[in-house]
């Protein structure tokens, strides 16, 4: 992918509404860690562990999945948005923050998807294209549209925020979501 096309899909998600939205270079991406990270998966703290196609174990073994990711070899976009809350324990403005930022991702994603058919969106978070996910009983309504976690796919997001140049996070009394866009 050209250095101007990747730059007109950056401009796009920021007049999209986002925060921000830095380029990632392939070497960017570490896998090393992938292992340590899906451990953390594992913990549950998210309470989706074992419960959706897009967390583990239903998104694949962990060196499948950091063998799809160092597959997009053209880099992508790490997108951030960052929401105001009440204060630290508002959780109903952190949970209204991921809602508007999967919408904004989901719909970004759709579109360019249209274009860049082999293009990998990774959320922040589960997915969250159907209401309640059909794992592990049927396979996947929406294959196509299916959003993974970044931390599923063994990703250690705040290292990666820092090698962008983008704050891990943004402040007191914020929540910040994060996803990324890898195209091949």
């Amino acid at each position: 992918m050209e250095k101007q096309e990747l730059a007109q899909i950056r401009q796009q998600l920021l007049d999209a509404g986002f925060d921000r939205a830095a380029p990632v270079s392939g070497d960017m991406i570490d896998m090393s860690p992938a292992q340590e990270v899906r451990g953390m998966c594992k913990l549950n703290y998210c309470g989706k562990f074992g419960k959706t196609w897009s967390c583990p174990p239903g998104c694949g073994e962990i060196g499948d999945c950091a063998a799809r990711i160092l597959s997009y070899d053209q880099g992508g976009i790490l997108v951030q948005k960052v929401y105001p809350m009440v204060d630290s324990y508002d959780f109903e403005g952190a949970q209204e923050g991921q809602k508007d930022f999967n919408t904004r991702f989901a719909a970004q994603t759709q579109i360019l998807r249209e274009k860049y058919p082999d293009m990998l969106p990774l959320g922040a978070g589960t997915c969250q294209n159907c209401e309640t996910c059909t794992y592990p009983d049927q396979p996947c309504r929406h294959p196509d549209a299916l959003i993974y976690s970044m931390e599923s796919q063994g990703i250690l997001v705040s290292t990666l925020c820092k090698k962008c140049g983008v704050p891990y996070i943004s402040g007191v009394n914020t929540v910040t979501y994060i996803g990324l866009l890898l195209f091949r």
